[in-house]
């Protein structure tokens, strides 16, 4: 019977610093079968949002769960810093992106609920998940696209 591999998770965050430009903070997730990476996403924290902005699971790993599992650590991080999750999603995507919880910002639910800045131009393949913890706040999300 062939040995299993084993499944490993880095997570790297930097940024934020007050001394610079920016005050962003940035992150990488890689999962890790044994040695061989199996994907990675890369996010931007800002003050209003978490914008997902690198997205890829390798070929021969796709539809395996593994973008699920990257995808779940990116929700986590958001619940802990109760932010929403933006992305802009290639054409071939969205279903994946819906099935994992996102809502296009087109969907006139969606809508009720941000409030998006003047001069901001979203896409039909712009994609939102929002943390539970906002359920049932009165207040619009202000979001720039």
């Amino acid at each position: 019977m062939a040995k299993k591999k084993k499944l490993g998770i880095r997570l790297e965050i930097k940024g934020g610093k007050a001394d610079v430009i920016s005050p962003d903070y940035w992150g990488e997730i890689h999962i890790m079968q044994g040695d061989e990476e199996v994907g990675k996403v890369g996010f931007t924290i800002s003050d209003e949002k978490i914008y997902v902005d690198d997205f890829n699971v390798n070929d021969g790993f796709r539809q395996t769960g593994y973008g699920s599992i990257m995808m779940d650590v990116v929700k986590g991080i958001a619940r802990f810093m109760q932010k929403p999750v933006h992305l802009y999603s290639s054409a071939e995507s969205p279903p994946f992106y819906k099935k994992i919880g996102f809502v296009s910002i087109e969907d006139p639910e969606m809508r009720k609920r941000i409030w998006i800045k003047k001069g901001s131009n979203p896409k039909e393949n712009d994609f939102l998940w929002i943390p539970e913890c906002f359920d049932g706040r009165r207040k619009k999300f202000r979001m720039e696209i």
